[in-house]
C-alpha cells in the first residue's frame, strides 16, 4: 500500500469515518486475534476480548498521527485486556474453590448444602429487590443475566461509568442487607461474574 493512502486512512480514522474504521478493523484483526489467543492460551473468550480491544480504540478520544502508532495501541491494549483476562479466570477459579470450601464445612450431605445455597441465593434475591429501582435493574443485567457493564450499557442506553456506578451502590446496598454468610457467599458469587 502507498504511503499516501495509509496516512488517508489514519486522517479517516481520526474522523470516524466508516471506511477507514472497518480497513482499520480488517488490516489488524488477525494480528491482534493471534496475539491474544496465544496471551490467553486460546481461551474461549479470545474473539470477546478482541472486540473489547477495538471497542476500546473506536472509543478512545485521542487522534493518531501514523499508522504505527495504532498498530501500538491496539498492541498495548491486546496486552493488557489478556492480562486482565487472566487475573480474572484466576480470581473465577480462586472463588469456586472458596465457594466448595464454604459449603464443605456446611455438611457432608450435598443436600444440605445444597439448602444452603439455595437459602442463601433466596436471602440475595430478596435484597436485589429491595434496591432502588435504576440500581436494581443493572444489579439483575448483572447478576442474573451475567451481563459485562458494556453489555447493560448498550441494553439500558447508559455510560459504562454509570452501570459501574450503580453496580457499585447496589453491591454496596446489598451487603448492608444481608447477614455475614450470605454477605460472602455474594462476594464470592460477583467475583466469579
Amino acid at each position: 500500500m502507498n504511503s499516501l493512502y495509509l496516512q488517508q486512512m489514519v486522517r479517516g480514522f481520526n474522523r470516524r469515518e466508516d471506511k477507514a474504521i472497518t480497513w482499520i478493523y480488517n488490516a489488524f484483526y488477525h494480528e491482534v486475534f493471534s496475539s491474544i489467543r496465544k496471551r490467553t492460551n486460546n481461551s474461549s473468550d479470545t474473539m470477546d476480548l478482541v472486540q473489547d480491544v477495538f471497542l476500546r480504540l473506536f472509543h478512545y478520544p485521542g487522534r493518531f498521527d501514523r499508522l504505527q502508532k495504532i498498530r501500538s495501541f491496539l498492541y498495548r491494549t491486546a496486552q493488557n485486556i489478556s492480562l486482565d483476562h487472566l487475573k480474572h479466570q484466576e480470581v473465577v477459579r480462586a472463588g469456586a474453590l472458596e465457594v466448595e470450601r464454604l459449603y464443605e464445612d456446611t455438611t457432608a450431605d450435598s443436600l444440605e448444602a445444597e439448602d444452603a445455597m439455595a437459602y442463601h441465593l433466596g436471602m440475595i434475591y430478596n435484597a436485589v429487590e429491595r434496591l432502588p429501582e435504576k440500581c436494581k435493574e443493572v444489579f439483575q443485567l448483572y447478576f442474573e443475566r451475567n451481563l459485562s457493564n458494556g453489555e447493560i450499557a448498550k441494553q439500558l442506553r447508559l455510560s459504562e461509568k454509570t452501570v459501574a456506578n450503580r453496580k457499585s451502590i447496589g453491591l454496596k446496598t446489598l451487603i448492608s442487607y444481608l447477614p455475614n454468610r450470605a454477605r460472602h457467599f455474594l462476594l464470592l458469587l460477583t467475583s466469579l461474574l
